[in-house]
C-alpha cells in the first residue's frame, strides 16, 4: 500500500508534465530557441530546456523504478502466499493425522484403564485366595501384590543404609599381622563382628521351626525365606552382630506395610570382604534397638503378622554387600 501511494504521487506528477508537453506542442522547443534575441538568450534557453529534459527523464526513471518495486513486491507476496498455502495444506494433513492419533490414544487409554481394573480385581482375588489358603494350611507368607512405590522407597532406604556401612577392617586399629583371617576360628570369640572370616556365613535358623512357606525367589520380589510360626514365637539372631535397623514401616494411612516391624543386623565381612547383613520382618514386638550388640541365637523379637503378611511368620533375608542371596545355602 505504501508503494502504491508513493507511485501514485510520482505518476500524477509525470502525467501533468506529459500534459504540459502535449499542450505546448512539439515545436515549442525549436521556437523558443529560434526566437532568441541574442546568443546569450539562446544559451540560457538551451540550458533551461536541457534542465527540464533532465528532470523529465529523472521523473520517468522514478516512475519505472516504482513500477519495478511494486512488481517485485507483488511477486514476493505471491510466492509467500503460495508457500503459506502449501504449509497450510501440510498442517491440515498433520492435524488430521494428530486427530486420528488422539482418537487412537483415547481408545488405548480406555482399554488400559479397563485392563488395570481387571488386573487389580484379579490381584485382589489372588491375595484373598492366598489368605484363605495360608489360613487353612498355616503356611503364612506375604501377599504378592503390594504398593510398588512403597517397596521402592523401603528398598532405597535399606540400600542407602547398607552403602554407608563401614567394614570392621576400616574402623579397627588392632594389628592383625600374622593372623590367618581365613581361619574359621579367627575373630569368632568375644569380638562383636567377623573380619574377613567365612565363619560369618555359618548361620543358625531364626526360628525353632525350619519349615518354609515361601523360598527365595519363589515369586518376583521375594528376596528371602518365610518361616510360619505361632504368634509371639521367638525370633533369634542368626549370627552375632550389631543391630543397624529396628523400626516400623507404615503406609500413608498409618497402617503397618511392607516389612512391618523389622530388624537388620550387621555381622561383619566374609573372607572376600563382603559385608553380611540379615533381616527379620513382620515381627509383633522388637526387643533390640539400633547400636545394640547381639549374640548368635539371642531372642531379638517376637513373631507376628505386621505389614504385608497373610499370618504370623518370620521373613528372613541375607544381604551380601547389599544384594539379597538365598539364605538356604547358609543356614544350619
Amino acid at each position: 500500500d505504501k508503494l502504491y501511494d508513493s507511485f501514485e504521487t510520482t505518476y500524477n506528477a509525470y502525467c501533468l508534465r506529459m500534459r504540459a508537453m502535449y499542450v505546448s506542442g512539439s515545436g515549442s522547443v525549436i521556437v523558443a530557441l529560434l526566437t532568441s534575441k541574442d546568443i546569450s538568450q539562446l544559451f540560457s534557453r538551451y540550458e533551461m530546456i536541457k534542465a527540464v529534459s533532465k528532470t523529465d527523464t529523472a521523473l520517468l526513471n522514478e516512475v519505472n523504478k516504482k513500477i519495478d518495486e511494486i512488481s517485485a513486491q507483488n511477486e514476493e507476496i505471491l510466492n509467500q502466499k503460495n508457500t503459506l498455502e502449501t504449509d497450510k495444506s501440510t498442517l491440515d494433513e498433520k492435524q488430521k493425522e494428530l486427530l486420528a492419533q488422539q482418537k487412537s490414544i483415547e481408545a488405548n487409554q480406555s482399554e488400559i484403564a479397563s485392563k488395570k481394573i481387571t488386573l487389580a480385581t484379579d490381584r485382589a482375588e489372588s491375595d484373598s485366595l492366598l489368605a484363605q489358603y495360608t489360613a487353612q494350611t498355616q503356611m503364612y507368607t506375604e501377599y504378592k501384590y503390594e504398593d510398588e512405590e512403597l517397596i521402592k522407597r523401603v528398598d532405597k532406604e535399606i540400600d542407602d543404609l547398607l552403602s554407608g556401612l563401614k567394614t570392621p577392617e576400616e574402623v579397627t586399629t588392632a594389628d592383625s599381622s600374622g593372623i590367618n583371617k581365613g581361619d574359621a576360628h579367627y575373630n569368632s570369640g568375644d569380638s562383636d563382628l567377623y573380619v574377613m572370616n567365612n565363619g560369618v556365613l555359618n548361620l543358625s535358623y531364626p526360628t525353632s521351626s525350619h519349615r518354609t512357606s515361601e523360598t527365595f525367589g519363589s515369586y518376583r520380589g521375594h528376596t528371602g525365606i518365610d518361616f510360619p510360626v505361632a504368634q509371639g514365637s521367638n525370633v533369634c539372631a542368626a549370627q552375632k552382630g550389631i543391630v543397624i535397623k529396628s523400626e516400623d514401616i507404615r503406609n500413608s494411612k498409618g497402617n503397618y506395610a511392607s516389612y512391618g516391624r523389622y530388624i537388620m543386623i550387621y555381622h561383619g565381612t566374609d573372607a572376600k570382604g563382603r559385608k553380611i547383613v540379615t533381616l527379620y520382618a513382620h515381627n509383633s514386638t522388637r526387643l533390640v534397638s539400633v547400636g545394640q550388640t547381639v549374640k548368635k541365637g539371642q531372642v531379638i523379637a517376637y513373631a507376628g503378622s505386621t505389614g504385608n503378611s497373610t499370618g504370623p511368620h518370620c521373613h528372613f533375608e541375607i544381604r551380601m554387600d547389599g544384594t539379597p542371596v538365598n539364605p538356604a545355602y547358609y543356614l544350619s
